[in-house]
Parts: structure tokens; sequence; C-alpha cells
């Protein structure tokens, strides 16, 4: 089904229904019918570029969409109103966005080179941004416990984050080209990572965590 005039840059499901949320070239987001192949809510209004990236939290009350305008949007499903004025505290664009498994957080990843955490409620930014990559965030995954987030990047790395300290855990790991999407397996024991160059990694996080503390010990 054609869901927009323009290019779709970002696609996301709804966790309890047949729904999906997608963001345009046109700088709008959308809620789709799987089944039915109709519009169902939006567009959603707000972005003046861009929509890189869109996700939805568990609840399904919530879209978070992330924009070359360098902002953030948070939006009421129920309303489709936007639950705080846009947010811009990166730099450059917002590659990709993730609520926290409660809903109370999100967490975006931006071409600025960092990660940084706000409160759902209400927009504001939580501690200092995680900092370490030397280029584009292209990709960022919360894990089901909430403990971590995980980013894949520019710069050949993959890379975990506490969600408490916001500080890097362990070492990065390495690809031997840009890093462009990450994944975490639904029992939270695997990662997955894909390069630029054509190849899939697969990570233990058990293993990646037991390697950081043995590090710091």
């Amino acid at each position: 089904m054609r869901v927009h005039a323009n290019a779709v840059s970002a696609v996301a499901f709804f966790q309890h229904d047949g729904r999906i949320v997608t963001g345009s070239y046109g700088n709008t987001v959308k809620i789709w019918d799987v089944e039915k192949g109709e519009l169902v809510g939006g567009p959603f209004e707000g972005h003046n570029d861009s929509v890189r990236s869109v996700a939805v939290s568990l609840d399904d009350r919530r879209i978070a969409s992330g924009g070359l305008d360098k902002t953030i949007i948070i939006w009421d499903v129920e309303s489709q109103q936007m639950v705080f004025d846009p947010q811009e505290k990166h730099t450059k664009a917002v590659n990709s966005v993730c609520f926290s498994p409660d809903g109370k957080k999100f967490a975006s990843g931006s071409q600025d080179k960092t990660v940084r955490f706000w409160d759902s409620s209400n927009g504001i930014q939580i501690g200092q941004p995680c900092t370490g990559h030397t280029s584009y965030v292209n990709s960022l995954v919360t894990s089901s416990d909430g403990s971590l987030v995980v980013t894949a990047s520019h710069d050949k790395t993959v890379r975990l984050w506490s969600t408490k300290s916001h500080q890097q855990i362990g070492q990065p790991l390495e690809h031997t080209s840009r890093v462009r999407s990450v994944a975490i397996s639904p029992n939270g024991e695997l990662l997955v990572s894909g390069g630029r160059d054509g190849k899939v990694r697969l990570w233990s996080i058990k293993n990646t965590l037991s390697a950081a503390i043995q590090l710091y010990s």
C-alpha cells in the first residue's frame, strides 16, 4: 500500500494490535491499519524536515519521532497531539529513537555522535549525554530489562551504555565498516549488528558484560 507521497524513512509496529506507524521525507508521521490498509491516525505534523526514526511505547500510548531537523517529538496516540514541544538538544539529525520498557524514558541517537536520555512525560533531558562514538550514531536499542542501551555507529563500532550512569560498558565491539543497525534478541542474550560491508555479527551480551567486569576489576 502507498502510505506517503514521499519516501518512507521509518516504520514500527504497535505492540498489541495490527497497526504500524510510518515516518517520511515529507516530514510527517502516520498510523495505519495493516489488515485494512487504511490510514487510522495522522498525519502528525511538527517536524520541519524528514523524519528519520519512529518508535512506539510498549503500552501503545506514545510515539517518538526523530528528524533531520535535529528534534525529537513525543506524540499522544489517542489525541494525536504533541505531549510537549519538540526537543532540540542534539546539534545534528536524530537518526534513532527508542523507549524504555516502562515507557517512562526514551533515548535518542544522533549524527552529533551522542546518545541522550529523556523523560517521556515532560521532555526534560536526563543527565549527561553518552559520548564516545567518533561518528554518527545510526541505530540504538534498549535491553528488555532497561539497564542497557546499545548503539551502532558510522565509526565501525557497537557500544553498550548504562542507562543509569550513561557511561560506556566495556570496550567497543568492532566491525570492519560502518555499522548501520542493531537489535537485541527477545531473551536478552544476543546482540546482532549489521554493517555496510554486508556482514551481520552476533555477540553474547553476557560475555560482553563479563569482559567489562574483568576489565574494570
